[in-house]
């Protein structure tokens, strides 16, 4: 049985045991002195004696416990078995008042416990009871869905150096003639042209660890790499300098925009307006249009344009995929292209791209001091030339000139 339960029944065997004895007290008082009977006197006495040392025993189990857990700490709350051995320990003096002639046991220990109350989020939990969760991989920027290399005709070559025919015009035109008359000579004017090699590069460094422990990390970094060249392919195609390490872009062979013969003036010139016109000059020069590169602020306000109305003009534009359209012509939305300008040609055969080496990514563990340090160097790069074979076929220009050449009598 345990030591807390004896001490109960112990209890109340001496409250019954006392009980009697008053009861005697008082009918001695009643029968001239009689005093308590020998027995009960002996009882009592027998169960004060036993109630006193199991309380003893009690109270050294509780101190010994005590002990063994190293005291009593300031450090962190106290546990319900430490409050309780904390308040007998301090209540010791009324345990061992029993020997003293004390029938019953007077104090109280109370514990000091939190309040009742609503759980919560930020009350009820405490630190890393809740686990956020972590989306596997980095949310990759969209690709563009169009780059201008993806409406030109592209070759592999083997050579740093591409020699080329560039078509400049000629003179001349056949014509009927009769018979024994002279018949009309026409020239064609051909310049031998040079492309040289260029290359597009960008380097990273990652740890080994990262590359290791990061599994989405290295297609990530290659994918977006990746995308960043192609971009920068995309203006170098359109605007290289043809100086130092930039191709020679479109621009530098392009013809500027004019109004060709035929077409009357157009007061408020509207991009649709505009395009039109330029596929009617490149038409006129015996080539045919495939695409217009034109900045995505350009293609917002193209399709924003509204009728007399109110309706919107190009809400339903015919689609190739995920290529709008204007005039049967594919656009191409560009960063490439500055906004309020406009590139409209014959991608297909007016110019051709070469690739010497294509896009590649290579993966260097010896350079510098990656092995002493266990990083790994990322290489993203490709080789490539551009040869404008007709210059005639593409035209360029800004929408604020157009304008003034359509508004020109």
């Amino acid at each position: 049985m345990e030591l807390q339960e004896k001490l109960n029944q112990l209890d109340a065997a001496i409250d019954q045991k006392v009980k009697q004895a008053n009861e005697q007290v008082l009918l001695s008082v009643k029968e001239n002195g009689k005093m308590i009977e020998d027995s009960l006197k002996s009882e009592l006495a027998n169960m004060l004696t036993e109630h006193k040392e199991l309380s003893q025993k009690q109270y050294d189990e509780l101190q010994t416990s005590i002990k063994k857990a190293g005291g009593f700490s300031n450090q962190g709350p106290e546990s319900f078995e430490q409050m309780l051995a904390k308040g007998l320990d301090e209540n010791k003096g009324k345990l061992h008042a029993k020997k003293n002639g004390a029938d019953r046991l007077d104090f109280t220990l109370a514990f000091d416990q939190k309040a009742v109350g609503d759980m919560l989020v930020g009350t009820s939990l405490g630190t890393g009871v809740m686990q956020p969760n972590l989306r596997a991989g980095v949310v990759e920027r969209q690709a563009y869905f169009n780059h201008v290399r993806d409406f030109m005709t592209v070759r592999p070559t083997s050579s740093p150096i591409i020699h080329y025919i560039q078509e400049n015009g000629g003179e001349g035109s056949p014509t009927t003639v009769a018979e024994g008359a002279l018949k009309p000579q026409i020239d064609y004017d051909l310049v031998l042209k040079t492309a040289e090699i260029k290359k597009i590069a960008a380097h990273l460094r990652l740890s080994e660890e990262m590359i290791e422990d990061v599994p989405y990390i290295t297609n990530y970094v290659t994918t977006r790499g990746a995308e960043d060249l192609r971009l920068v392919e995309d203006a170098q195609i359109l605007y290289g300098s043809g100086t130092g390490s930039d191709l020679r872009g479109l621009n530098l062979d392009a013809v500027a925009f004019a109004r060709p013969a035929g077409i009357g003036t157009i007061a408020n010139a509207t991009i649709a307006d505009i395009v039109r016109v330029a596929m009617a000059q490149i038409r006129i020069g015996r080539y045919r249009a495939t695409a217009i590169m034109l900045n995505p602020i350009d293609v917002a306000v193209l399709e924003l344009t509204k009728d007399a109305q109110g309706g919107y003009l190009f809400v339903n534009t015919a689609n190739q995929g995920a290529v709008s359209t204007i005039w049967r012509l594919p656009i191409i939305e560009t960063d490439a292209v500055t906004a309020g300008s406009f590139f409209i040609g014959d991608f297909t055969n007016g110019a051709e791209l070469y690739d010497r080496k294509a896009l590649n990514v290579r993966f260097y563990d010896q350079d510098r001091d990656n092995a002493i340090r266990n990083m790994v160097t990322i290489v993203i790069e490709e080789r490539l030339g551009l040869a404008t074979i007709r210059p005639a076929s593409f035209v360029k220009g800004t929408f604020a000139a157009a304008r003034t050449a359509l508004a020109a009598a």
